[in-house]
């Protein structure tokens, strides 16, 4: 039997967690100009999306622990964020294609590196939620930089509305 290499690891996977291709969402909008892609983020340098998964089971299984010193203080602050995120899912007025999703990076076996959205699945988790709208994204190396430059500066900068790209130490 032959080996399958990490891409098809994590296809197999992620077909087996339902996505949603991000190639065949292009398609779709291609095919029908009145088609509208969900909300993704812009100007992401080093980022590509691999797709969609609307279902994604937030469970400790598939997620690693979120890692992000540079929210730390805006997590501890958002409380009122957290708690009216989870209002809303818990009235079924949550509408995740409306909202640049949380970010989500295959790491190897079952598990997924969470680079961003902490306070939607925070949220979730506050409303008893078992599945969460994520993004499935993988990061390369561009412009010289290498990929876990890039993957450190979404991680830091992914609230930016600008567009530019600031360097946290």
């Amino acid at each position: 039997m032959m080996k399958m290499t990490k891409n098809e690891q994590r296809d197999k996977l992620l077909q087996e967690l339902k996505i949603i291709w991000w190639s065949d969402l292009l398609k779709k909008v291609e095919e029908d100009p009145l088609y509208s892609l969900p909300r993704y983020p812009k100007n992401t340098k080093g980022m590509t999306i691999i797709g969609i998964v609307s279902e994604f089971p937030i469970e400790e299984d598939y997620l690693l622990d979120y890692e992000n010193p540079a929210r730390l203080k805006t997590i501890q602050k958002s409380t009122p964020i957290i708690k009216q995120i989870s209002e809303l899912m818990l009235s079924g007025e949550w509408e995740p294609k409306h909202y640049i999703p949380p970010t989500i990076e295959w790491w190897g076996e079952s598990k997924f590196k969470h680079h961003t959205g902490h306070l939607t699945k925070t949220g979730a988790e506050t409303a008893s939620k078992e599945i969460l709208y994520m993004m499935v994204v993988e990061f390369h190396d561009e412009d010289g930089k290498t990929a876990d430059y890039w993957r450190e500066i979404w991680t830091s900068n992914e609230n930016d509305v600008d567009g530019s790209y600031i360097k946290l130490l």
